[in-house]
């Protein structure tokens, strides 16, 4: 699977985490995470990664920010609830779209209002796109048999953790490895498309 191919198959990643104020949507791809994690290739949607018991996968994600005027978070995080129906679905468009890649300002922007109901910066054509789209037929779609991510982390299956590197002089965005751990006594899958 060439690099292209990966990027896009992890960019699929819906299950959106909010922690200290950020939410992630993978954006690269996965890599193994230590000795007892299995090694695998990201494949097409729905994107599957095995984790045995105890075990950990990195994942590479790009983190945007929830709060207009806080500053980006960049120490360790870890995981404390889901964001929020419309930004994950407005995510999940915004992925589908290239946005997250091509056009993350927008993105954030697309974020802020739904959040506070407030346009921060002009013009906001694509984050307006954005912001209509983040309905409930662009949520995630099933999983199938793996175990959503977003549902794994409600339900307290796997620890997540990550840390960020803003990528802009302005720190709206930026991306770092997000570890997930295994939590349970037997091999799971887990998919975050």
């Amino acid at each position: 699977m060439n690099n292209l191919s990966r990027q896009r198959a992890a960019q699929l990643f819906a299950a959106v985490l909010l922690s200290v104020g950020l939410v992630a949507s993978l954006t690269l791809s996965a890599v193994p995470g230590n000795a007892s994690t299995l090694r695998q290739q990201v494949q097409p949607p729905p994107s599957v990664i095995t984790i045995p018991a105890g075990g950990t996968a990195t994942l590479i994600a790009r983190g945007f920010c929830l709060d207009f005027g806080k500053p980006f978070p960049t120490g360790d995080m870890t995981t404390r609830v889901l964001a929020v129906d419309k930004i994950r679905a407005a995510l999940n468009y915004s992925i589908q779209k290239g946005y997250t890649e091509g056009n993350a300002q927008q993105v954030q922007l697309a974020i802020w209002y739904l959040r506070d109901n407030t346009w921060h910066a002009s013009p906001h054509v694509i984050a307006d796109e954005i912001v209509s789209q983040a309905t409930t037929e662009n949520m995630p779609p099933a999983t199938g048999n793996a175990v959503s991510l977003a549902d794994a982390v409600s339900q307290n299956m796997v620890s997540v953790t990550a840390k960020f590197v803003p990528q802009t002089a302005d720190a709206f965005y930026g991306d770092g490895p997000v570890q997930v751990k295994n939590l349970g006594t037997s091999m799971s899958e887990y998919t975050w498309l």
